[in-house]
């Protein structure tokens, strides 16, 4: 499926009403705190890790519409991967705010693609980053908070 403005709203407000994974687990094994201070973004993301795979991934915090669906997609996407795996999906998302528009779609990075319309906006690239680059932060067991700041 190619984007479709319409449809990537439509999505992005459906995360953003029924986030998934959104919730402070009784335990876990890695968690990173985020802040997108220019946004008002905050996020704490939570992982289980076990034999090198994401059981699971969740997140509490708080932010815009991008900013919560990003975090919802986040968790749904990463959970039941490999730590490689992950790296290469945050890789993947990254990367698709430099994607042309022929290659933004669906078929390239799944239901990450909802956020191609949003790269020409800085400020949303940063608010809808900030989940993955905490969650890249977890599993590396960073101790300062994750900014956009250092990253754009």
């Amino acid at each position: 499926m190619s984007y479709n403005k319409d449809l990537a709203q439509e999505i992005i407000l459906d995360h953003n009403k029924s986030p998934y994974h959104r919730e402070v687990p009784q335990s876990y094994t890695h968690n990173a705190k985020g802040e997108n201070k220019q946004r008002g973004d905050k996020i704490e993301v939570y992982l289980t890790i076990e034999n090198d795979q994401i059981k699971r991934a969740s997140f509490w915090g708080n932010g815009g519409a991008v900013f919560t669906a990003s975090a919802s997609i986040m968790a749904k996407t990463v959970t039941g991967k490999s730590i490689d795996e992950a790296r290469a999906t945050f890789k993947k998302f990254t990367s698709l705010f430099k994607a042309g528009d022929e290659e933004c779609n669906e078929e390239n990075f799944g239901e990450m693609f909802i956020f191609c319309g949003i790269k020409e906006f800085p400020a949303r690239v940063k608010c809808s980053t900030l989940p993955w680059y905490t969650m890249i932060g977890a599993i590396d067991k960073k101790i300062e908070t994750i900014s956009t700041e250092l990253f754009y």
